[in-house]
Formats: structure tokens, C-alpha cells, sequence
């Protein structure tokens, strides 16, 4: 969106998988690359018997999340799992850790929060 309509629609913002704000960004906070980036080598993860899948608990932990931020979508989750698994996949783990969970909770999950948890003062470590 732009600064004139600086809201999006509802409708818009639910199909979002990742939200990302560069408005503070510029061309100067980039590094040139070194050389060209090479896309990330999804025949390896053909190789894999099983893509990684989040455990019921962990499942739950985002469902949990999502619901004391106020996100009623379960897109939001749906997408939250699916970094999940990206990230550990990313990584060459076949199971979803702690830090996957926490950057799919940081770029899916935050980004949409209505309202603080009221344990998020005590939450941070």
C-alpha cells in the first residue's frame, strides 16, 4: 500500500503468506552481491523420503499463538506451518525445531496480531 491508503484490505492481507515492511529500506542498505544468487536447490528436497512435518504439538503451540495475538484466520496457521517446514528443510533437518517455529511465529504470525498476549511482558527472556 501506498502512504495515501496505508491500509490493506482485509480480504488481501488474509491470502498474504509472508508480510514484510521496506518502507525503511533503501538501495543503499543492500550489499551487492558477490556474485549472481543461485535458487535454492529444490531437487534435494525431492531427494528427501518426507518433507518435514510439524508434530502435533507443535501444531498446536501455533494454533495457541495465533489465538492469543487475536488472528481468527487459519490461513495464518497454514502458512505459519508451512515456513516452519521450509525453514527446517532449508536447513537439511527432516524435523521441525524451536527456531523454525519461532521465524514462522516472527514472519507470518506477528505481522498480523491484533492484540498482545497479556503473558508477552514476562514471555521475553
Amino acid at each position: 500500500s501506498d502512504d495515501d491508503d496505508s491500509r490493506l484490505h482485509a480480504a488481501m492481507a488474509d491470502r498474504l503468506g509472508i508480510w514484510l515492511d521496506l518502507r525503511e529500506l533503501t538501495l543503499h542498505d543492500v550489499d551487492e552481491p558477490a556474485q549472481p544468487a543461485t535458487p535454492f536447490p529444490t531437487s534435494q528436497m525431492s531427494v528427501a523420503p518426507q518433507a518435514p512435518r510439524l508434530q502435533d504439538d507443535q501444531l498446536e503451540a501455533l494454533c495457541a499463538m495465533a489465538l492469543s495475538l487475536g488472528i481468527d484466520s487459519p490461513r495464518a496457521v497454514l502458512f505459519a506451518s508451512r515456513l516452519a517446514a521450509l525453514s527446517a528443510a532449508m536447513e537439511g533437518r527432516t524435523e521441525v525445531t524451536q527456531p523454525d517455529l519461532v521465524r514462522a511465529i516472527r514472519c507470518v504470525l506477528l505481522p498480523r496480531a491484533t492484540r498482545w498476549p497479556e503473558f508477552a511482558p514476562n514471555w521475553r527472556t
